[in-house]
């Protein structure tokens, strides 16, 4: 499900931003790693992250709109390398409905198709000539890689708090939506106040998201997660709905 048709104002951004995507991830000098990420791109996704970006811009009045949508693309494309990586440590087979990228190519292949994603991402924003920007992506690109390796530890750990899976989660997942709406403030010249309270509606937002995700992967069908269900609690990952099924109800 996209949820794009919700803000029609962005639609065209969107639009923009895809056709966008296909285009940083074609490269005719690498052949399989432009295949394999292609395979990942069409496969869809909400893109929930470049419509924040577009729709916090439209706050204010940026000077260029194309470096909005660079920036978009660039926040796109670390999401994706990070989906790469994922599924090479979950040994996934499918994603959206489709076969991963390491059921078909491999491991290596994979973990390179990641790489080559997160390198484009860097080219995108080299574009952008604004520090705080630069600043935000990068913190938050390499909490996403510490909460990646906070879950590999605490697989089948059920002795984990509840605090450290909120602490994962937000590293995770939300921190890059944080960015997704902190950036678009940045780029349309708000004030730094504002920027910093797009940053945390965005924070909040990817935390709800994360947690509703964690649900549905024990109470939704396949089909609807275009993955098999259960398979976080299979993979080792200890999520919200555990914690609530594990406390005594009679505590």
């Amino acid at each position: 499900m996209k949820f794009n048709f919700l803000y029609p104002v962005v639609q065209k951004d969107i639009e923009a931003i895809e056709v966008e995507l296909k285009q940083a991830v074609s490269n005719a000098d690498a052949e399989t790693t432009s295949a394999s990420a292609l395979h990942l791109l069409e496969a869809g996704g909400k893109r929930i992250r470049p419509m924040f970006v577009c729709l916090t811009a439209r706050l204010g009045e940026p000077k260029d709109f194309s470096l909005v949508r660079d920036a978009a693309v660039a926040i796109e494309l670390i999401h994706m390398a990070s989906i790469v990586h994922d599924d090479v440590v979950d040994d996934a087979e499918l994603r959206r409905g489709r076969q991963t990228i390491k059921a078909i190519w491999g491991n290596h292949i994979a973990m390179y198709t990641g790489d080559f994603l997160f390198a484009k991402s860097l080219e995108y924003m080299t574009k952008i000539d604004n520090i705080k920007a630069h600043q935000m992506l990068s913190a938050v690109t390499v909490e996403l890689a510490v909460g990646e390796i906070e879950q590999i530890k605490d697989k089948f750990n059920f002795n984990q708090s509840v605090r450290s899976y909120l602490r994962r989660i937000k590293r995770k997942t939300a921190l890059l939506i944080a960015a997704s709406s902190g950036l678009g403030g940045i780029l349309a010249d708000l004030p730094d106040k504002m920027d910093d309270q797009l940053y945390l509606f965005g924070y909040y937002v990817g935390m709800a998201f994360q947690i509703t995700d964690d649900i549905l992967d024990f109470m939704a069908t396949e089909r609807v997660l275009g993955k098999p269900a259960g398979e976080d609690l299979r993979q080792g990952n200890i999520t919200l709905p555990v914690f609530f099924a594990m406390r005594d109800p009679f505590a």
